[in-house]
């Protein structure tokens, strides 16, 4: 994936925080979430993605003990997540998919939140317009309340529709 966006003096710090020892990855983590929950647009997800996915970054987390890489694969896919939402909330339907799937394999790392994995298969399906997958997705029992509601409002709209308007369907 290719962001214009570079990395703010505020990310450089952070990494050299995460790098050095000052704060440990789950520090780190929450501080990119806090970062990604400014905005209801979610516009740090970029330029998060940029940090996790910075050479520096990754040789240090490959170096780390197996639930913080799990930890690390979970934030990025939650800003995958974000990103291709951005994406499709500008009617980039194909680029979103396409970033769908990577966070969807990047969920699958960290299996421990199934609900996780599952929220994205019925993402992909929307998109796909696969009605049988999001339904299968939504009786699957491991999508959390809020995901439910979106993903019902999704299938609706595809239904009603027969055509991807995510701007339309994405509400709680």
């Amino acid at each position: 994936m290719s962001l214009e966006i570079k990395p703010t003096n505020k990310y450089n710090e952070l990494k050299m925080q995460l790098l050095s020892g000052e704060l440990g990855p789950e520090q780190v983590r929450n501080s990119l979430i806090d970062m990604d929950q400014e905005t209801p647009e979610r516009d740090a997800s970029v330029v998060n993605y940029e940090f996790l996915t910075d050479p520096d970054v990754v040789t240090f987390i490959e170096s780390q003990p197996e639930d913080i890489q799990k930890g690390y694969y979970r934030t990025l896919s939650f800003t995958e997540l974000h990103i291709a939402q951005r994406e499709a909330f500008n009617g980039n339907n194909e680029k979103a998919l396409e970033i769908l799937e990577s966070s969807l394999e990047h969920a699958i790392k960290d299996s421990r939140f199934p609900e996780n994995i599952e929220y994205r298969k019925g993402m992909i399906a929307y998109f796909k317009k696969d009605t049988g997958g999001m339904q299968s997705v939504l009786d699957s029992g491991y999508v959390t309340e809020t995901n439910r509601k979106i993903l019902k409002n999704m299938l609706n709209g595809l239904t009603t529709r027969g055509y991807v308007n995510y701007a339309e369907d994405y509400r709680i």
